[in-house]
């Protein structure tokens, strides 16, 4: 005969488990739906193979793209201006569509980073284009979403359609200025950025910078509008001046999927992770990527994966072969020419005439033992 005392304790007992499964079910976050991204700048790139660099991992002399896929790198970054100068003659169509057919080929994602400007675009010099500083207000937002819409116009033409769009290059304090430009009561941590920053009178406000940013969102989605779109701050270890800034361009009814993060340095242990996670909680459409980082590899990476309800969704160190703490240990040429065979080959894809780049930048590239921790990192992400 059936102990029902024994019988309603083994019925207590699973009900209480099933409430626990349920419940830890319920806490879970979502599963990952893409895999984490790993991604390089690439911004230096031709002009230093027109200077005659190569590239090696372990000994053996590969493609740079290649190089990147062999170690699990599954992205890439490309700068894209308005004119070259003369002192800024990387990030000119023809460029970008070159080194985004490369990144194509070696079947890499491609991130389209759009400074509109002529030059560096960072939070202390926002140019506008030669081209547009004459242009009423109307006329240059009109002239940023024609700039946009041909750029990717041309690359989905070639086959190379972007999968992510960054509006603007580290927008913290806007962009195109002084129209576009905005500003904040918030200590940057920099008493020379901030004494920038508390001159508000040519500042032409969040309303002016919406307009911008959704007239370059607005061109993406006419090209395809699975484009992801990004929009990027440049001090990923101050949460408060991040957090005032999503809120500004939210109330403004810009539409974004990614807010893209400078990654150099924090003031404390702990400034990115908390960035990090009110990103997650606060805003939990929105994902998060550190779109240029050098140092500190694996800290930051593992935070950006670990961050709240999977919102990480990876990371791009910046020029890899070249600045801060790279991937490739450079031996300099002897000579100061550039390998001009490159130099004219370049030229000919270019369609234009090449200034030969600084010959320092030239040279031999061997994959280091930094390098070793990229595959390292896409396995324990679950990276295919």
């Amino acid at each position: 005969m059936r102990n029902p005392k024994l019988f309603l304790v083994t019925a207590a007992f699973l009900a209480v488990l099933s409430m626990m499964l349920c419940s830890r079910a319920a806490d879970a976050p979502p599963a990952r739906t893409q895999p984490f991204i790993l991604g390089a700048d690439v911004t230096f790139l031709l002009e230093d193979e027109a200077a005659g660099a190569v590239f090696y991992d372990k000994g053996v002399k590969k493609d740079f793209f290649q190089i990147l896929k062999d170690n699990k790198f599954n992205y890439v970054r490309v700068t894209s201006i308005v004119e070259p100068t003369k002192d800024f003659s990387r990030g000119d169509l023809a460029h970008v569509k070159i080194l985004a057919r490369r990144a194509k080929a070696a079947h890499l994602g491609l991130l389209v980073d759009f400074f509109y400007s002529d030059a560096w675009a960072n939070p202390e010099h926002e140019l506008t284009p030669a081209a547009w500083k004459k242009l009423a207000f109307p006329d240059m937002v009109k002239a940023l979403h024609d700039q946009t819409k041909a750029v990717l116009t041309a690359l989905k033409a070639q086959g190379t359609t972007p999968d992510m769009v960054q509006i603007g290059n580290e927008i913290t304090f806007g962009m195109d200025w002084p129209e576009g430009r905005v500003t904040s009561t918030i200590s940057t941590g920099n008493a020379k950025t901030d004494a920038h920053n508390a001159d508000v009178t040519n500042a032409g406000g969040w309303g002016n910078l919406a307009a911008l940013l959704k007239a370059g969102i607005s061109a993406t989605k006419e090209v395809d509008p699975n484009i992801k779109i990004m929009l990027h701050h440049s001090l990923a270890r101050n949460d408060a001046l991040v957090h005032e800034w999503i809120d500004n361009l939210i109330k403004q009814n810009v539409p974004f999927d990614i807010v893209g993060l400078s990654c150099y340095l924090e003031y404390e242990d702990g400034d990115w992770k908390t960035t990090f996670d009110d990103i997650a909680l606060h805003y939990p459409n929105l994902g998060i990527i550190a779109v240029e980082y050098s140092g500190q590899k694996r800290y930051l990476n593992d935070l950006v994966f670990n961050t709240p309800n999977q919102r990480g969704l990876g990371s791009f160190i910046w020029s890899p072969w070249r600045d801060n703490e790279t991937i490739f240990d450079h031996q300099a040429p002897a000579s100061a020419t550039g390998n001009s065979s490159l130099t004219s080959f370049i030229a000919a894809q270019l369609s234009a005439p090449t200034k030969p780049p600084p010959p320092n930048h030239g040279g031999r590239y061997d994959t280091n033992s930094l390098m070793d921790l990229y595959p390292k990192m896409s396995q324990d992400y679950g990276n295919p």
